[in-house]
C-alpha cells in the first residue's frame, strides 16, 4: 500500500510540474504573440504613413511631368514662330536683294 502511496504522490508531483510548465509555456507563447501584434501594428502604421508619402511624391512627380509637357509645348511653338520669323526674313532679305537689283 505505501508503494503505491509513493507512486501516486511521485504522479500528482509530475502532473503539478506539468502543469505549471503548461502556464509557464502559455504565458510565454502570450508574451510572444502581444509582442509580435504590437510590431505588427508598428509597421502597418509606418506602412500607412510611406504609402502618405509615397501618394505626396507622386503627385509632385505628376505635376513636374505636366509642368514639362507645358513647357515641351511653348518650346515647340517658340521653335515654330522662330522657323516661320526666319522665313520671313529670309523672303523679305531675296525681296531686298531684287529691289537692289533693280536699282
Amino acid at each position: 500500500v505505501g508503494c503505491k502511496e509513493s507512486v501516486i504522490q511521485n504522479l500528482q508531483c509530475e502532473l503539478t510540474a506539468m502543469k505549471v510548465e503548461r502556464s509557464e509555456n502559455a504565458r510565454d507563447h502570450e508574451e510572444s504573440l502581444h509582442m509580435l501584434k504590437s510590431t505588427l501594428e508598428e509597421q502597418l502604421q509606418q506602412n500607412d504613413l510611406l504609402r502618405v508619402q509615397l501618394g505626396r511624391k507622386r503627385a509632385e512627380c505628376e505635376e513636374a511631368s505636366s509642368e514639362n509637357r507645358s513647357l515641351f509645348t511653348q518650346l515647340s511653338e517658340r521653335t515654330l514662330e522662330r522657323d516661320d520669323f526666319g522665313s520671313k526674313m529670309q523672303g523679305m532679305r531675296t525681296l531686298i536683294s531684287k529691289l537692289k537689283d533693280e536699282l
